[in-house]
């Protein structure tokens, strides 16, 4: 340590400021080339799971919107909502996890069951058949809504990133 107190002090001081120096601009690439980044990705996969519930809301609002329309028998804007249910379920067939695409198109094919069983006329069913039908598709609409919700919560992170970047992409908007 005698070195040190040889340095003149001009030098000394100059070599601390240049260390200092040093040592800020590695922090600041360390922050630019690890930390900013990680940060990005963690800010970008929260949007893409908040892409994605969204994405899921809205399908449970259609679904919800095609049961209502059902049971008040207007057959009129249900064929419309239908149209927007099916094409959900086409991109959840597209681009989720095989459970959780077979788990909406059975909430769809349900709600077309549904659709049919309250649209028939007297003359069809029977009002103890009509009855059962209802019933019956209701407990399937039960059942498959909460494999549906299973099926999303248990869903793959990678796949979840998929459906929302499809969302964002392609189908935002489009379902109101």
């Amino acid at each position: 340590m005698s070195w040190l107190t040889d340095i003149e002090p001009e030098l000394l001081r100059a070599s601390v400021t240049v260390a200092t120096a040093a040592l800020a601009s590695l922090t600041a690439l360390l922050i630019a080339f690890v930390a900013y980044p990680w940060q990005r990705a963690l800010d970008r996969e929260t949007q893409l799971q908040s892409d994605l519930r969204k994405m899921h809301g809205e399908f449970l609002s259609l679904f919800e919107k095609a049961q209502i329309l059902a049971l008040d028998q207007d057959f009129d804007d249900d064929h419309e909502i239908a149209i927007k249910l099916r094409a959900a379920v086409g991109y959840f067939e597209l681009f989720a996890e095989v459970k959780v695409a077979a788990a909406a198109s059975d909430l769809a094919e349900n709600v077309r069951t549904l659709q049919f069983v309250m649209g028939a006329a007297p003359e069809e069913l029977t009002s103890e058949e009509w009855n059962k039908a209802r019933a019956e598709n209701f407990s399937e609409l039960t059942r498959h809504t909460k494999e549906y919700v299973e099926a999303v919560r248990g869903s793959s992170v990678a796949q979840l990133q998929l459906l929302s970047k499809a969302v964002r992409e392609r189908y935002q908007g489009k379902i109101a």
